[in-house]
């Protein structure tokens, strides 16, 4: 009997000391190192080409045209970036917590005047300046196959007044 106990003690001692040193040498290595995915920072040259290439190849653009082209897709994505990175400041830096607001603006330094509608027509004229410069561009036939690949426009949401509300 006293021998059985010996040998179910050696054995579970082996099996205790070959399993930590299994965890150890796994261990070892370390934790596996995360891999980070850096987002890359958008560069206004690099989409402006792409987009060119990609009408180039759609609209089978002669060299001229793509030049042009290039040029206009360059200034707006550069003035979509100018934008994008711009932050209103405020007259006079940060104003006290809680104290009062300079006169005429709204919350977080935005101009009270400045809403949803104004840069919804700021957009739209954008846009129609851009058409009549692609117009000027592009033969008849390459503008409507360009009007016919951009994105239709979202429907307009429908205004609070509009929505209709439901009654139980």
């Amino acid at each position: 009997m006293k021998r059985k106990m010996k040998y179910a003690l050696l054995c579970m001692g082996m099996m205790l000391f070959s399993m930590q040193g299994m965890a150890q040498s796994e261990g070892s290595a370390g934790p596996e190192p995360k891999k980070e995915h850096f987002r890359e920072i958008p560069n206004p040259e690099k989409t402006a080409r792409k987009e060119a290439e990609h009408l180039k190849k759609e609209l089978d653009l002669t060299e001229k045209q793509y030049k042009k082209v290039y040029k206009l897709l360059l200034k707006e994505q550069r003035e979509l970036f100018e934008n994008r990175f711009q932050r209103p400041e405020m007259p006079g830096g940060m104003p006290p917590m809680g104290g009062p607001r300079p006169e005429g603006e709204g919350m977080r330094g935005m101009p009270m005047g400045a809403g949803p509608k104004e840069k919804q027509e700021d957009l739209q004229k954008r846009i129609e300046k851009k058409n009549k410069k692609m117009k000027k561009i592009l033969t008849e036939a390459q503008y409507d196959q360009w009007l016919g690949m951009k994105q239709k426009p979202l429907p307009e949401l429908p205004k609070p007044e509009e929505v209709p509300s439901e009654e139980k």
